[in-house]
């Protein structure tokens, strides 16, 4: 008699996500928490348990701070495409820009969206602040040498 062994890859579903998903289909209950919400909604969203994602909408919405907005935004655009969650997100956001611009992941906001953030009305940071933001940010995405010569040289920028 022989045996056969399957193997299945969940490419990016993580062991713990995949742990809350088995507790959900046999008890009917999960539990969300700041550190499992993205391993938990990444499953749910590959197993296409779509029930679970009103929860993790909830979730997040009620737990959402300075400290985890930049994370569920992104959650939400790529997971839940959900436009309260997204808007209440950026609302966070614009409202602690200080503390969220001076986290590693504020990297990674696009160009576009930093743009339409400092455009905003809602942002609640002083101007010096947001100045001070724009500067990180114009030597993160230019390289410095660039910004080297704008800054010594700005006659031959070729914005100028």
């Amino acid at each position: 008699m022989s045996f056969y062994e399957f193997v299945y890859i969940f490419q990016g579903v993580s062991s713990q996500g995949l742990d809350v998903m088995i507790k959900a289909i046999y008890t009917g209950h999960f539990k969300l928490t700041v550190n499992n919400i993205s391993d938990v909604l990444i499953a749910a969203h590959f197993l296409q348990m779509s029930n679970i994602l009103p929860s993790c909408n909830q979730f997040m919405k009620d737990s959402m701070s300075s400290e985890n907005c930049l994370q569920y935004l992104k959650l939400a655009e790529v997971y839940m495409q959900d436009a309260d969650l997204i808007n209440h997100s950026e609302q966070c956001l614009l409202k602690n820009f200080k503390t969220v611009s001076e986290k590693q992941a504020f990297l990674d906001v696009s160009k576009d969206a930093l743009c339409r953030y400092l455009s905003s009305d809602l942002i609640q940071c002083p101007e010096m602040e947001i100045l001070s933001v724009c500067a990180f940010i114009l030597v993160f995405y230019i390289r410095p040498f660039q910004v080297w010569l704008i800054l010594v040289f700005p006659r031959c920028h070729p914005l100028h």
